[in-house]
């Protein structure tokens, strides 16, 4: 997973980044880790309590300077954007970026979390975003809803596709899914990763 361009501040003896990820106790665990493995400090929210706490024990060795910091939450709490912004006071942090897992939050949460947090925001959507709307559509990135006002250059959106094995389409794992997010912090725009088309190839 290439966090290169994450490493920078650190390694000039900046302030070190701080990325937030939901969904670290599930899918976006190994971005969470490959984060930590690069110098960067990590928000890492999710609903299993037991869950973070082995990302915290397995992520000790490869934590040299980079410092995690566990929040067990839901994320889909209209309370959840305060949360964060309580830890980041408490703690005298500032985000320079956020990979949200959009099913373990709620669209009107994931709004108001863009619009408080001001860094790139990388929104991980499921294959279900790219479902067309008819038989004969061809879906493509443009057809995702638009995004409004100061959010166009910071919010970026990634569509988790498919992808074909020996002509046998499978879901991506864990973490693929995860170097795709990290590198969508850096890379504008919205981006499909693998294959959404044609939509009768979706993986059972």
């Amino acid at each position: 997973m290439d966090t290169s361009n994450l490493r920078k501040p650190s390694e000039t003896g900046l302030r070190r980044p701080t990325i937030l990820v939901v969904g670290a106790s599930g899918i976006l665990r190994p971005a969470a880790s490959s984060l930590l493995a690069a110098g960067t400090d990590v928000i890492a929210v999710g609903r299993e309590s037991d869950r973070l706490g082995d990302l915290d024990a397995s992520t000790r060795g490869l934590r040299t300077s980079a410092a995690l910091h566990v929040v067990a939450a839901d994320a889909s709490r209209p309370t959840f954007p305060a949360v964060v912004r309580r830890l980041l006071d408490s703690r005298r942090l500032r985000l320079d970026g956020a990979i949200v897992y959009a099913p373990a939050s709620a669209p009107d949460v994931i709004e108001a979390c863009v619009t408080a947090m001001g860094c790139a925001f990388v929104e991980v959507l499921t294959s279900q975003a790219a479902e067309p709307r008819s038989t004969d559509h061809q879906w493509s990135v443009a057809d995702l809803p638009p995004i409004e006002g100061c959010q166009r250059s910071r919010r970026r959106r990634l569509v988790l596709g498919w992808q074909r094995r020996d002509r046998v389409p499978r879901w991506h794992n864990s973490e693929e899914i995860s170097a795709a997010a990290v590198a969508a912090l850096v890379l504008p725009g919205d981006r499909v990763l693998g294959s959404v088309t044609p939509w009768h190839d979706r993986p059972e």
